[in-house]
């Protein structure tokens, strides 16, 4: 037997841990459980919904003109600076220079909204979790309290939901940015070499698949 037969006979989760990350889970209660916790987070955007729909536009906004850029560029360097007459290829190109700087504008105030006013919102649904755990510990017997240790609680209390505000606000965000550029970018690969798009879109699903796993 080799080595690595009997590394993973003395370790069975070493050989099963990667098959586990795509099975479902098969017990009612704890996709009940799951479901319950997804809608129970979800909720915490519910007062918050125009500032979300705002920092996902923003986003969009941001994914989209970074894409834009370097269209603009290589419309530049393959169209203009190749004209014959260089006078009239000078003024063609300050015109699509302006363009460039209206697009990257954009990006500065799509970027500087998403950063502040997304950081807003985390902190305003951090302070709701807050209260609520603090509301619930007010309900707690003090046997609880026997039993457990004061520094552990304040760390569930304050540096746990620090690190879930920064979800809340990272999140969606993060997501839109990266789908919608990924997007963008493949869109604008399938006109320059459809075998190179479609070669990166076939590997795509596994990269999917071993980020989350190996983080």
């Amino acid at each position: 037997m080799s080595s690595h037969s009997q590394r993973a006979e003395k370790n069975p989760q070493r050989r099963s841990r990667f098959p586990r990350f795509f099975a479902r889970s098969t017990d009612p209660a704890a996709r009940r459980h799951n479901r319950t916790r997804a809608r129970r987070f979800i909720a915490y955007y519910r007062p918050h919904l125009p500032l979300l729909a705002a920092d996902l536009c923003c986003a969009v906004l941001v994914a989209g003109t970074a894409v834009a850029l370097p269209l603009s560029a290589n419309y530049v360097t393959t169209r203009l600076l190749a004209l014959p007459d260089a006078p009239d290829a000078i003024w063609q190109i300050l015109p699509m220079g302006a363009v460039m700087l209206a697009i990257l504008a954009v990006e500065v105030a799509a970027t500087f909204f998403v950063d502040y006013q997304g950081h807003v919102m985390g902190a305003r649904i951090e302070a709701a979790v807050r209260q609520e755990l603090f509301e619930h510990c007010q309900k707690l017997s003090f046997g609880f309290y026997d039993r457990q240790r004061t520094g552990q609680l304040m760390s569930r209390i304050s540096n746990d939901t620090l690190w879930l505000g920064e979800l809340f606000h990272h999140g969606p965000e993060d997501l839109a940015i990266a789908v919608f550029k990924f997007g963008g970018a493949m869109l604008v690969l399938c006109f320059i070499d459809p075998v190179l798009a479609a070669l990166i879109l076939a590997l795509t699903p596994l990269a999917v698949a071993y980020a989350p796993h190996f983080n």
